[in-house]
């Protein structure tokens, strides 16, 4: 897709340098307790298959299997089918990872699933709608899409891009409000738009930094981050604030 800011090198690189990640635990921050609560509440009441598209090194595939679903995912980065498939591997369960590029035709996967997710994948891309829509063709009819992505409109966009620019340079800063629009555009009717999660810098990234000084601001901002979990007080939940961004649109 012209529109793309990274390329399946990119990611088979970044997969190719990290370790795999551990299981979902949604107990293990504020953040990812409130990004598994919005993705169970979108799922309240269904059931069938579901496809991650840009499953690679993928932790949440399990996490979805758990919840029932029969789970695929499909993703243009060798390595990250890879490991992917290591992950499901790791906690015994069977899915289908498919390495192929999910704004090809496809003929055999469109209309065929109950649930389409995507997590941190739409933002890589500068037509919003046009993604959505592409995603949004793996659907049956009354399927549901759902889409999340780093905030990067907020404190959080603001520290990626001190810290480690050239990967906040492959984001576009996607508001509440323009994921919104991109899915009620693309056809989609929404259910939920919302902001998830309290201000959590655990989620920049700081991938090929080797400066010190961005290295120790990144350590005290991830400790102001576990102290705040713990502080009596609640932020607003929203662009200023917020750590990810989340929609979940139905198919007609």
């Amino acid at each position: 897709m012209e529109s793309e800011l990274t390329n399946a090198e990119y990611w088979s690189q970044v997969w190719s340098e990290l370790n795999l990640p551990p299981p979902i635990n949604p107990t293990s921050s504020p953040f990812i307790r409130e990004l598994c609560d919005f993705l169970r509440q979108a799922l309240d009441g269904r059931s069938g298959s579901l496809m991650e598209i840009g499953c690679g090194s993928s932790r949440w595939l399990p996490y979805f299997s758990k919840l029932g679903f029969e789970v695929a995912g499909i993703d243009y980065s060798a390595e990250g089918c890879r490991q992917a498939q290591m992950i499901l591997d790791r906690e015994r369960i069977n899915a289908d990872i498919l390495e192929r590029d999910a704004f090809t035709p496809n003929p055999d996967l469109v209309a065929k699933f109950d649930v389409v997710v995507s997590l941190g994948v739409i933002e890589h891309f500068r037509d919003t709608e046009g993604t959505v829509r592409a995603f949004s063709r793996y659907l049956k009819p009354g399927g549901l899409l759902i889409s999340t992505c780093p905030n990067m409109a907020g404190l959080l966009g603001l520290s990626q891009r001190l810290l480690n620019r050239p990967v906040y340079d492959r984001h576009v800063p996607l508001t509440a409000e323009h994921l919104r629009k991109a899915h009620e555009s693309a056809g989609l009717t929404v259910k939920n738009c919302s902001y998830i999660g309290s201000l959590d810098f655990h989620v920049v990234n700081l991938h090929e930094v080797t400066r010190f000084d961005k290295r120790q601001a990144h350590r005290v901002l991830m400790r102001l981050s576990r102290i705040g979990w713990k502080l009596p007080i609640r932020l607003k939940r929203g662009r200023l604030f917020s750590s990810y961004v989340g929609c979940a649109a139905q198919r007609s």
